[in-house]
């Protein structure tokens, strides 16, 4: 099962052709800004800036696996873009590699807007150490709990995507199947005579 942390930080932008890379066209990435911004329409962003990743705006522990992070003073998120096209490359269900890339993408950006936006949750997902084991509180031995990602590991706000977010996957719909196939000449001749 794959479960890969999103940094606990908060930014995300992108908007120059330049950035796309990995699979994931510009395009792609405005639509997912454009369905992450309908979905949590953050108050103190007039806009949402997509940027290019850069190592040293994450959080240290998270520097090299995180997925993306939101940048509130700016904002802004950025978004690992070949550690998201590695990650979504190790899905089971990969028929169409672009299509898939671009739906982990937009799932990413949707989470790091959503931290934009003060996304909350009462209980809060369990804060884990890099071997996965809960961080427990020195003085109640309780797990300790992120209230900025969600416990329920079927949201999109859960820290260790395991699926992505379905109007992703219904903002990238699949072609359908052979489409892009044309029939040959003796396929042609028999179907004209049928």
């Amino acid at each position: 099962m794959r479960t890969l942390l999103l940094s606990l930080a908060l930014p995300l932008v992108f908007a120059s052709s330049a950035h796309a890379m990995d699979g994931i066209s510009s395009s792609a990435l405005n639509k997912s800004l454009a369905l992450a911004e309908q979905k949590w329409h953050p108050d103190n962003c007039s806009s949402v800036k997509l940027k290019p990743y850069r190592r040293s705006d994450a959080e240290l522990e998270d520097a090299d696996s995180a997925l993306g992070f939101a940048l509130e003073d700016q904002c802004a998120i950025e978004v690992n873009l070949p550690e998201v096209r590695e990650y979504a490359d190790t899905d089971m269900n990969v028929l169409d590699v672009t299509r898939v890339r671009q739906i982990w993408a937009c799932t990413v950006i949707v989470h790091e807007v959503g931290h934009l936006a003060g996304y909350r949750d009462p209980v809060g997902a369990i804060v884990t150490d890099s071997a996965g084991n809960p961080v427990l509180d020195d003085f109640t031995g309780e797990p300790l709990r992120d209230p900025r990602h969600s416990p329920n590991p079927h949201s999109v706000m859960y820290p260790y995507l395991r699926n992505t977010y379905p109007p992703c996957r219904k903002l990238f719909k699949a072609a359908k199947a052979g489409a892009h196939l044309k029939p040959d000449a003796a396929t042609k001749e028999r179907r004209r005579r049928d």
